[in-house]
């Protein structure tokens, strides 16, 4: 019998993404967010970054309202996956603008069904999704746009000062590049 568990979910809906034509390549898991203070089932590099969490019917929400508060101030898209176990409660957990995935048994698989799109986040992100970056990738990014930084600079200093001097777009790019490269390399 099918379990709508995290594994089953995110496996159908990493079939999904891929048949929307997103390359393998650019659909990461398990991504730490802020250091680790939270960690994203699935992001998935569109034009804009998407961070999907999933909730099965094996998990809790107890912390979905803290990861609603970190994904909220990290990724420019949003959406949740979760069983009909969770949905109601989920709605009153989540943004208005994450998007709602309901993940359903359906004929011995699963299928997934858009409860609500995702809208674009209200609030600019490029402050914390820069904090994707390694601190070294942070100082080659700040070196190459000639912004000034002291070598003992944390994290967050050095991607509010690229977050600052760079587009929303650009900070998309760079964080996908790089996530790339560490993929690549792996």
């Amino acid at each position: 019998m099918l379990t709508l568990d995290d594994f089953t979910i995110r496996n159908s809906l990493k079939t999904r993404l891929k048949k929307q034509g997103l390359a393998s390549e650019l659909i990461f898991d398990e991504l730490a967010v802020n250091r680790g203070i939270a960690i994203a089932d699935i992001v998935a590099f569109f034009e804009k970054p998407h961070c999907f969490e999933i909730k099965s019917d094996i998990d809790s929400l107890t912390r979905l309202e803290k990861q609603s508060y970190v994904y909220s101030s990290s990724f420019p898209k949003v959406s949740l996956v979760t069983t009909e176990k969770h949905i109601s409660q989920a709605i009153k957990i989540i943004p208005a603008w994450w998007g709602l995935i309901l993940a359903k048994k359906f004929r011995g698989k699963v299928t997934l069904k858009y409860l609500r799109k995702s809208s674009t986040n209200p609030v600019s992100t490029k402050e914390y999704l820069s904090r994707l970056l390694w601190n070294s990738e942070l100082k080659h990014e700040l070196k190459k746009r000639n912004i000034r930084y002291t070598q003992k600079s944390a994290r967050a200093e050095l991607s509010n000062l690229l977050a600052e001097n760079t587009s929303q777009e650009l900070i998309f790019k760079l964080v996908r590049g790089k996530l790339l490269e560490r993929k690549q390399a792996r």
